[in-house]
């Protein structure tokens, strides 16, 4: 028997208004700086329509996995460029949300001690507490195993907990 028809291209204005934000928010937080991040997003989307036919996931749960892939791909290889390490990589904390009932130095504190994590643990933790993804989805962003993505959670509590209290 032939082999099933690939599936029905996506429409790319949609992805782009749906995931467009999130993204942006993710790279602005994995490169620390809005210019870079809306440039990896930009970048992001160019892959993902040119790989569009190879995409063989169903759902939004899918398809946001796979662009969280590729824009964790894209910002990895800003980081490796020469530029990039010429670049102040220090985050603001302005440029994380403030979740309800944190007052603001809390949150402050709390922010710049997120963004001071290893690159790796910085990842998971803001995909999980930021943008609220499951272990599977951050798994499949990241390219690494679910028993992976557990594990970073894990020591990055530990490291956020030991920093916080050494600053207390």
């Amino acid at each position: 028997p032939p082999p099933p028809p690939p599936p029905p291209p996506t429409d790319m204005t949609a992805m782009v208004e749906r995931y467009g934000g999130m993204l942006e928010g993710l790279c602005a937080r994995l490169l620390s700086d809005r210019d870079l991040a809306q440039d990896a997003v930009q970048e992001t989307f160019l892959k993902a329509y040119l790989r569009m036919e190879s995409f063989r996931g169903r759902g939004e749960s899918s398809e946001r996995a796979w662009l969280m892939r590729i824009a964790v791909n894209v910002c990895r290889d800003q980081q490796r460029s020469k530029w990039f390490r010429f670049v102040d990589g220090r985050i603001s904390a302005d440029t994380l949300e403030l979740s309800a009932g944190e007052s603001i130095e809390d949150a402050v504190v709390l922010k710049a001690v997120v963004c001071s994590l290893p690159e790796a643990h910085r990842a998971v933790v803001l995909m999980h507490y930021y943008q609220d993804m499951s272990a599977e989805e951050i798994a499949a962003a990241v390219s690494r195993s679910t028993d992976s993505v557990y594990r970073r959670l894990r020591e990055a509590r530990a490291m956020l907990c030991e920093m916080l209290a050494e600053g207390a």
